[in-house]
């Protein structure tokens, strides 16, 4: 997944699980599309500053085991080849699924998420 560094404009990546990402609820800038929700917050300690933080929340409501792993897998694809290379660094970025995720197909899942990156002017 993660093979390739010089793909990467910044300069990390890091997936974390959704515990890593609750304290984001209180504070952050969100919006939604028709396929997805987006979460952004401004990383607050400094040794962060250059990294890109993304997390992904596919709870059951989105379909059984095999629609939510596909989710999660457009959703790293989407968010190896649309954040990592247009968003702002030092941010948290958490996509979550909702119902209509599975009918979405890569192209417009894309489209969707350079849709929340614009609206919430995060994008560079």
């Amino acid at each position: 997944m993660l093979k390739n560094a010089k793909f990467y404009a910044h300069e990390e990546i890091a997936y974390h699980k959704k515990k890593d990402f609750l304290f984001a609820l209180k504070n952050y800038l969100s919006t939604s599309s028709n396929y997805l929700s987006f979460r952004a917050i401004k990383e607050s300690k400094i040794n962060y500053s250059n990294t890109t933080r993304v997390g992904f929340i596919v709870s059951r409501k989105s379909g059984n085991a095999v629609q939510r792993n596909k989710i999660k897998r457009y959703f790293r694809i989407i968010s190896r080849d649309i954040i990592t290379q247009n968003a702002k660094c030092g941010h948290y970025y958490i996509l979550i699924a909702n119902k209509n995720s599975i009918k979405a197909n890569l192209q417009i899942l894309k489209k969707d998420l350079i849709f929340c990156l614009n609206k919430l002017k995060m994008h560079t």
